[in-house]
């Protein structure tokens, strides 16, 4: 019994005497909580950086002209849109135009590609839009846009059989099934068809509540008539533009919302 008593108290003075001489080493180990709190940030913190890669390749380059007619893309405000050649020297009176319960706006396309800007002065004319095409940023003219803003934009054809709704939710959900490749890994976010139907409890889907919106700040612009303004009950095949405005948040949760299902 003596020997068994003598073995503890010397384990007892052992451990005192490690733990006396080895402090550090116990203070450079942090709690498990805040480990686990560190990790769960760097994985938002990645997660959000492949969302931000994953949106700056949507867009189309800014000065490569797109066929407004048939454009179906993600682009910026700087974005070049290409006029048909007949409609280059179109004009429309500027004053507002009542259509229903939507008010619409004539643009005056006479100066498109004469018009001069500050930040042109010192760009090489072979960079300047040509005769037959504008920025989207001069057809909205709306310089309360953030920076970094992105839109979608879509010619109305005559397979567009849903009205916006159908534009609008069509676009995401082509735009996010072809993925971005970043270097061996493939990025991308499938969003179910039926994604905008009304949950169970008939209140509104994550997606239903961001078309609803989208559809009331929908920008339509009938480039055959020279009008531009938000009434989405005129969208006619051939005929017509539709500018849906994203913030790049607003992307990245549909991103992340879909990606992690």
């Amino acid at each position: 019994m003596r020997n068994v008593l003598i073995s503890l108290i010397l384990a007892g003075i052992g451990i005192a005497a490690y733990l006396y001489l080895n402090p550090a080493q116990l203070a450079q180990t942090p709690p498990p909580e805040v480990r686990q709190d560190e990790l769960s940030k760097m994985a938002v913190q990645r997660e959000t950086e492949k969302a931000q890669r994953h949106i700056d390749n949507l867009t189309a380059a800014p000065e490569q002209a797109i066929e407004i007619g048939t454009a179906n893309n993600f682009v910026t405000q700087d974005q070049l849109l290409k006029l048909p050649t007949d409609l280059a020297t179109a004009i429309a009176a500027t004053e507002a135009v009542k259509e229903g319960d939507a008010k619409t706006y004539g643009i005056n396309l006479e100066q498109i590609g004469n018009s001069v800007h500050p930040q042109h002065k010192a760009v090489p004319t072979s960079q300047l839009p040509l005769a037959d095409q504008i920025r989207l940023k001069e057809l909205l003219n709306n310089p309360d846009n953030p920076a970094g803003t992105l839109f979608y934009i879509h010619g109305v054809s005559d397979a567009d059989k849903q009205g916006l709704w159908g534009i609008i939710q069509s676009g995401l959900i082509d735009t996010f099934a072809k993925g971005i490749q970043l270097k061996a890994q493939l990025i991308s976010a499938d969003i179910p068809q039926e994604a905008d139907e009304r949950l169970p409890n008939s209140t509104s889907s994550f997606l239903g509540s961001i078309l609803d919106k989208k559809v009331k700040d929908t920008y339509v612009y009938n480039y055959h008539k020279g009008i531009l303004g938000q009434n989405p009950n005129l969208i006619t095949p051939g005929q017509e533009l539709i500018v849906v405005t994203f913030s790049q948040d607003e992307l990245i949760d549909i991103y992340n919302h879909f990606a992690h299902q």
